[in-house]
């Protein structure tokens, strides 16, 4: 179901919004929309139609089904999850040398932080 922002210009009936903003913002946006010549209620709706339109349905980028239609994105089990030789099994070994590079970063991330002058001696003292 498509959503149409804003009605045509004669079907229009405005809304009184009261909203509260930093003053910055409100002294910033006096002086764009003088500089621009129009009113702070234009600048406004502008910039929520444009908020409205690419929010309205959720953010795309983040939706599981554009994550399961895109052949090009692949998911790989948690490296936090120990994996046996049955739970590897699913994937070609073109995935796997993936998984393996994916996990050595991660590696040196680890070795990284274990060299960083932090307040515990190990991670074992957060347990």
């Amino acid at each position: 179901m498509s959503h149409q922002i804003g009605r045509p210009k004669e079907k229009q009936s405005p809304t009184m919004l009261t909203a509260n903003v930093e003053q910055d913002t409100a002294k910033g946006m006096t002086e764009i929309a003088h500089r621009e010549g129009r009113s702070r209620s234009a600048l406004i709706d502008e910039v929520l139609k444009e908020y409205i339109k690419s929010h309205l349905h959720g953010n795309s980028q983040y939706t599981l089904t554009a994550l399961i239609e895109n052949p090009e994105v692949k998911a790989y089990p948690t490296p936090w999850k120990r994996l046996g030789r049955d739970d590897l099994k699913p994937y070609s070994p073109k995935e796997l040398v993936e998984m393996e590079i994916a996990l050595t970063k991660n590696l040196e991330t680890i070795r990284n932080i274990q060299r960083m002058p932090v307040a515990f001696k190990s991670t074992k003292d957060l347990r």
